[in-house]
């Protein structure tokens, strides 16, 4: 039995290898281009802020119970939502001084809570998890749901 003759050549793996690089720089060019977007639009309030941190919050994990319930289970709902809004507030107050009260500083509060709090700790999202995560995971579309509500309000 003969080995069959190859059917690509280094060339054609290093062609390959260009169109991969090529389509990555692209998609990191379109990110920065609309982190930018982001950047330059301004949040107009702290109240609208809150509004989107809570929003956000909601986008990810549904809808919180009304403030008025007696049930138990929601009113633990409702005491977890207040801890992380607050966490929420902690990195935007963090970083609010140093990059401005823009949309891409009230993201990043966001998305760092969803990457760096207690609830994504008992997630098991550590460090090696995060990128696998981030790409075929929850927290991914996590981002990415916050990312197109934050477009709605940078755009709006």
């Amino acid at each position: 039995m003969t080995n069959p003759a190859p059917t690509t050549t280094p060339a054609l793996h290093m062609a390959d290898v260009r169109k991969v690089i090529a389509g990555w720089k692209a998609g990191q060019d379109a990110t920065v281009t609309e982190a930018n977007r982001f950047a330059a639009a301004p949040v107009r309030s702290r109240a609208e802020v809150q509004e989107f941190f809570l929003r956000a919050l909601e986008t990810t994990y549904g809808v919180l119970p009304s403030a008025t319930t007696t049930d138990k289970r929601e009113q633990s709902t409702l005491a977890w939502a207040a801890t992380s809004l607050a966490q929420i507030g902690a990195y935007w107050d963090a970083e609010e001084p140093q990059f401005g009260a823009n949309w891409w500083t009230a993201t990043n509060a966001v998305t760092a809570y969803l990457q760096h709090s207690t609830e994504a700790s008992r997630l098991g999202v550590n460090s090696d998890a995060r990128v696998y995560a981030d790409l075929y995971g929850a927290q991914g579309d996590r981002k990415g749901a916050v990312l197109n509500l934050a477009r709605e309000y940078a755009m709006a």
